[in-house]
């Protein structure tokens, strides 16, 4: 009696959410990308069609060395604009003398590296030597940039001021802006049409086997005409259904869950797949 009762209140602790088997069809672009041909002609209109992607901006290879200004104000003190202005000027001053002692250093001999690592207050690339990498063009401050543009590869210039203090800049390679030539991206145009061939090709068969199923909804047989191998789901339910072979696949879920008994739906499609369905 004290079960019954507790059992009695408590029913909802003991509710099975409807679950449901899934037989489908899962058609991705792999599965016929070997048959798919893709001619001459189709990679230069493409390439002719998208010559913005392969444009490649200007290119930096660069390392430097930062020198901070010590520019803080005296707190609490109620200064003028221009004595403020005169305090900021007099710290980029010394900032400034520091920076070409440094730069002085190196052009007597000093290693550009080492003197990165014990002097730059961009400790992330001090600690590397100065080196930024790298780096497109419009990555940079302007003033850096214009810097950079200024020097020849190998060349030291600086010190160079912007918001962030006083810089010694070494430019170790530079590439110009180009676009990248045909003979450079063709396989990777091939395998971009061939994907999205595939992919048109695959919608179009699962709309055949959709039809050959017929007014019976047989998708197994329809399937099998097609060269097409359906599987069927362990039970699921709205709010535990993991199926690795789908993953995470909301519009394949959704439509599952929306089919009445023994019905087939419509090619359900996403950027990686086609589906059919019938529960």
């Amino acid at each position: 009696e004290e079960i019954q009762k507790y059992f009695d209140s408590h029913k909802s602790q003991f509710e099975v959410p409807e679950q449901i088997q899934v037989q489908y069809v899962k058609l991705t672009p792999a599965m016929i990308e070997d048959s798919i041909e893709i001619y001459e002609d189709d990679i230069k209109d493409y390439y002719k069609s998208n010559q913005g992607n392969y444009f490649i901006k200007k290119q930096y290879k660069a390392s430097h060395i930062l020198v901070k200004s010590d520019s803080a104000l005296p707190f609490g003190e109620d200064l003028s604009e221009e004595e403020k202005k005169k305090l900021l000027d007099e710290a980029d001053e010394k900032t400034k003398i520091k920076a070409d002692e440094i730069l002085k250093q190196i052009k007597e001999g000093a290693d550009f590296g080492e003197m990165a690592k014990k002097h730059s207050a961009d400790t992330a690339s001090g600690n590397n030597g100065g080196s930024l990498g790298q780096f497109s063009k419009g990555m940079m401050i302007p003033e850096f940039e214009a810097a950079l543009d200024q020097l020849t590869p190998g060349e030291l210039g600086g010190p160079v001021k912007t918001q962030f203090g006083f810089h010694l800049i070494r430019l170790e390679e530079v590439k110009q802006e180009h676009t990248k030539p045909l003979t450079e991206v063709q396989e990777e145009i091939k395998k971009t049409l061939k994907e999205d061939k595939a992919l048109k090709r695959i919608r179009r068969i699962a709309k055949k086997i959709r039809k050959a199923a017929g007014v019976g909804n047989d998708l197994n047989k329809a399937a099998q005409e097609y060269k097409a191998e359906t599987r069927t789901t362990g039970f699921i339910s709205g709010k535990a259904h993991s199926v690795p072979e789908i993953g995470n696949v909301p519009e394949f879920f959704n439509t599952a869950f929306s089919l009445a008994g023994e019905q087939l739906s419509e090619p359900v499609n996403t950027p990686d797949a086609s589906y059919l369905l019938k529960v």
